[in-house]
């Protein structure tokens, strides 16, 4: 048999091979640092995650602020999951540090919040019509019967406010109508589609069809909606005129009952889409009524009264209007007082650079 002569042979314990690249653990602080034993510089691929507005450096396989761990979307090298939204994948060498995009993200630092019926739209009472329509099917009442219905005021108030008060003037108790919520609120968005269509001299009031687009292609401005509606009414209402699109989000009489409860909803909606810390000084609620005003007021925004809906200019200047105009056109002048109140242009500037 031929003696192996050397060390590891047969029966003797071997020496571990070193690893060719020993040393030092490395932190993330030199991840880019070349490796030791390697010949050609190693290709790193970090995530740089956009996070409330700021750039936050991720070592791979780390998770987003605020994400569980393990939870479904991280990203792990050498696994094709799905990333965070905001990540981006970038491929740097050597020492090289990689940057962020910051073209790539630009949020809003202000909103505005509009209410729907008498300042976005005029709808010509197809709301009530569909309300009416509702009852009677449901709780098989004859409205017209009930003269005491057409008292209950709408402009301004919330949906779960004019129910309330329809209901009362209808004779049906309250928990007769809560038992039968959910089968009326089907029934009203039905015929509300229905009084839509039918109803010819609905339309945009003044100034509307030009400013929303316009204010929507500026990057310093945020829309939202701020109305009584239910929300599935609201878009309804809205989808005639093209308007839905300009609104991804808003707060709605299905929130709540409470109009300053919807206007402080709204406004932690725009916070966490934005991802900027929107201040209370930088909202501006526009309507056409006291109420609109006053939950405005309420939460320490800025407030536009417009004369085009149900309030009077003497109501809204009451409640506190910051300002009011006859219409949002721009012979009002409703634009260039925007301008000057939260002085866009500069805003506009400092985002772009």
């Amino acid at each position: 048999m031929k003696d192996l002569g050397k060390p590891g042979r047969l029966g003797e314990l071997q020496e571990p091979k070193q690893a060719r690249c020993a040393g030092p653990r490395r932190s993330a602080r030199n991840v880019g640092a070349p490796v030791p034993g390697r010949r050609r510089s190693r290709v790193l691929e970090i995530n740089v995650g956009i996070v409330q507005g700021k750039n936050e450096w991720m070592a791979p396989g780390a998770k987003m602020p605020g994400q569980p761990s393990g939870a479904r979307g991280q990203y792990e090298r050498g696994k094709k999951t799905k990333r965070p939204h905001g990540l981006q994948s970038l491929q740097v060498r050597g020492n090289e540090r990689p940057r962020a995009n910051p073209s790539r993200y630009t949020p809003p630092v202000h909103l505005i919040l509009f209410d729907i019926d008498g300042t976005l739209i005029r709808g010509a009472g197809m709301g009530r019509r569909a309300l009416e329509r509702a009852f009677g099917e449901v709780f098989d009442v004859r409205v017209d019967e009930y003269p005491e219905v057409q008292n209950v005021a709408f402009g301004g108030f919330t949906d779960p406010r004019i129910l309330a008060d329809m209901s009362r003037a209808l004779g049906i108790e309250t928990h007769r109508f809560q038992a039968h919520r959910s089968q009326f609120e089907e029934s009203y968005f039905r015929h509300l589609r229905v009084t839509v269509a039918q109803t010819s001299d609905k339309k945009l009031c003044p100034g509307i069809g030009e400013l929303v687009p316009r204010l929507s292609r500026n990057p310093a401005l945020l829309l939202g909606l701020l109305t009584g509606n239910l929300e599935r009414g609201a878009r309804i209402k809205l989808d005639p005129f093209g308007l839905n699109s300009y609104f991804a989000f808003g707060g709605f009489g299905s929130d709540h009952e409470d109009r300053p409860t919807l206007a402080a909803r709204a406004f932690e909606l725009a916070r966490a889409r934005s991802g900027h810390d929107i201040l209370p000084e930088h909202v501006l609620v526009i309507g056409d009524t006291e109420h609109d005003i006053a939950c405005g007021r309420q939460n320490d925004f800025v407030t536009v009264g417009v004369t085009t809906g149900f309030g009077s200019r003497e109501s809204m200047a009451s409640a506190g209007a910051h300002a009011i105009f006859e219409t949002l056109a721009p012979e009002h002048g409703f634009e260039t007082w925007l301008r000057e109140r939260w002085n866009l242009e500069a805003v506009m500037e400092s985002e772009a650079t």
